[in-house]
Parts: structure tokens; sequence; C-alpha cells
């Protein structure tokens, strides 16, 4: 499954983001002989994050979230975005 979706920085930038969506395998149920194995969690894959048609790098790039103490990566920022996009 793919997402595609808009990102926008601190700067007002616009990323178009592109991710992928691969699907845990699933459990195996419990048996007499066997403890079973629960269903492993989905993981998203950052494809592309794209600027006005350039392909960006956003390693190392940080903001602060207004009113907040701490730092914010961006691209945990976007990684958390896409779960919200996945689970909507």
């Amino acid at each position: 499954m793919s997402l595609d979706f808009e990102y926008q920085l601190p700067s007002g930038q616009v990323v178009l983001v592109e991710a992928e969506v691969t699907e845990g395998m699933r459990g195996m149920a419990q048996t007499t002989e066997f403890a079973g194995e629960p269903d492993e969690d989905p993981v998203i894959e950052l494809l592309s994050l794209t600027i006005e048609g350039t392909d960006v790098d956003l390693y190392g790039l940080w903001f602060r979230k207004p009113f907040a103490t701490d730092m914010v990566n961006v691209l945990d920022d976007i990684q958390d975005r896409a779960w919200d996009e996945y689970n909507d």
C-alpha cells in the first residue's frame, strides 16, 4: 500500500511525501504444543521527499514547535504523519 501526502515545513515549504506501507506477518494461533505468536506490526518506509519537483534529503533537520521546549526531528515528524495517514 502506498501513501502520498503533503507535509509543511515550519518555513512554509511544502514537501510531497511518498511512502510505502508493508503489512506485518500474521500471527500464529496458540495450540496445545505451541505458545503462539502475535501479529507483526506494519512498517512504513519513506520512499521520496520532494520540494517543487526536486528530491530533498532532510536528514539532520530539526525544529522547535511553538510553545515547546524540545526539538523535533523533521523525518520523525514526517514518519508520525505517515502513521496518522495510514491509520485514517
